[in-house]
């Protein structure tokens, strides 16, 4: 198994944990949510990002929070591309929101 990419790695935003979007100091939502640190082998919610709420959306601004944005997050090619990754080891949404309430 090869190396799980993040949301901001696969999509290239510049808004990863160091926040090197050109110009900017930005860090999204997505790279500093510690309660899904290691879900589907990434680091902090770069591989359930669209759990995460008010991330960046690419760089295309805030799409508010998970419940707002879930029609464009699951069109989304990088949801897919971890869905088909995980296979049967994919979390479903409901997992996820249990472990960001209890962390």
């Amino acid at each position: 198994m090869g190396k799980r990419l993040n949301c901001w790695d696969f999509k290239q935003c510049g808004f990863g944990p160091d926040g090197s979007n050109s110009g900017t100091d930005r860090t999204c939502p997505a790279a500093l949510e510690s309660s899904l640190d290691e879900i589907h082998g990434g680091h902090r919610g770069g591989r359930a990002c669209w759990m995460v709420s008010h991330t960046f959306y690419c760089g295309k601004g805030d799409k508010g929070d998970h419940v707002q944005k879930y029609n464009t997050c699951m069109n989304c090619d990088f949801y897919w591309h971890v869905r088909e990754e995980e296979e049967d080891n994919f979390e479903l949404t409901l997992v996820l929101q249990n472990r960001m309430r209890n962390d």
